[in-house]
């Protein structure tokens, strides 16, 4: 893959991502389902336009990530299982991506007519949305890994990614975790995307 189109969508997606969720998308994390749907319901709209802006810039970090694992996938080396593995689990990890976006919609269709149908689709979206996530902090965490062992870019950046996506993956399994640690882990991750593609697009060869 053309290294501008994979420098571009990891700088693009993540970006995009945050700022349909920050200006769109209700934060619901805290409440109660019935809570959660009543937020989303009171912004529709918003809810329509962060759900599926958000999906486009995430489907684009990850697309670029997993152009990233391919480039040091050749070889017989344990760096290259390591980058096929991390961008497999980051490929499987966008249609559950889609899915969980899409059920924040599909809920708020539902929630005029069949409350409790509604409310039955956000809990399944929170567990689609809890695997989605562990895939993408794996995925994250072993091309961090591969990064480290081919020295791609520079070995700083392996260890940055497996640190964020360290802290991610804890954020998903503790849930009294301190508060620095989803910042760290999701947000790092955020920001290591857009190191990555500023490091790919100045790469020779572009």
């Amino acid at each position: 893959m053309n290294s501008k189109v994979t420098g571009s969508l990891l700088i693009v997606g993540p970006i995009l991502a945050m700022a349909m969720w920050i200006a769109f998308l209700p934060d619901i994390s805290g409440q109660s389902i019935s809570e959660g749907l009543d937020a989303l319901v009171a912004r529709e709209t918003g809810t329509r336009i962060g759900a599926f802006g958000g999906m486009i810039g995430m489907a684009c970090m990850l697309f670029g990530f997993f152009f990233v694992s391919r480039s040091m996938k050749d070889g017989n080396s344990s760096g290259a299982a390591c980058a096929e593995i991390g961008g497999l689990l980051l490929l499987l990890s966008i249609p559950m991506m889609y899915g969980s976006e899409g059920f924040y919609v599909a809920a708020v269709e539902h929630a005029h007519t069949d409350r409790s149908l509604a409310e039955g689709i956000l809990t399944a979206k929170l567990g689609i949305e809890g695997f989605g996530a562990f895939s993408v902090t794996t995925g994250i965490f072993i091309l961090g890994l591969a990064i480290t062992l081919q020295r791609k870019f520079h070995v700083v950046v392996g260890y940055l990614l497996m640190i964020v996506a360290a802290c991610a993956t804890i954020d998903e399994v503790m849930w009294d975790a301190h508060e620095i640690i989803p910042t760290v882990g999701w947000l790092g991750m955020m920001l290591m995307s857009v190191v990555t593609g500023i490091l790919t697009l100045r790469q020779k060869g572009s």
